[in-house]
């Protein structure tokens, strides 16, 4: 298997959802002061179902920002299999994830949807 096989097993688009501060999900505007990037870079990259043409360094930053690791993604797979043991409706009763307030709502529908396909289809 190599890196970026591994890597894919938790792309941008779930770390994006698992990206947290304070309890609640991570605000655009906290991952944009966390990684320096433009609005475009952090967009792409966090929309991205793969880290298929993402740079290693641009891999380090976004996991750093979002407070994951290379290291915890297994910790991180097996967290998301115990949300999703009753049905993918258990990704959506992540406590970060409960309160979204409106303007972080249709963002986390969006999330969400990336995710369960990706669940859906490993």
């Amino acid at each position: 298997m190599t890196l970026a096989q591994k890597l894919d097993r938790l792309p941008p688009c779930i770390c994006r959802l698992l990206a947290k501060a304070d309890g609640e999900l991570m605000t655009d505007a906290q991952l944009l002061r966390q990684t320096r990037w433009s609005k475009e870079k952090l967009r792409r990259i966090a929309e991205s179902r793969t880290w298929d043409g993402i740079s290693v360094k641009d891999v380090d930053v976004f996991l750093v920002a979002c407070g994951l690791t290379w290291s915890t993604q297994r910790r991180q797979l097996w967290l998301l299999k115990i949300a999703t043991e009753k049905g993918l409706e258990g990704i959506r009763r992540m406590h970060h994830l409960r309160k979204p307030v409106a303007q972080k709502a249709g963002r986390v529908l969006r999330l969400l949807k990336r995710t369960e396909e990706i669940l859906k289809n490993q």
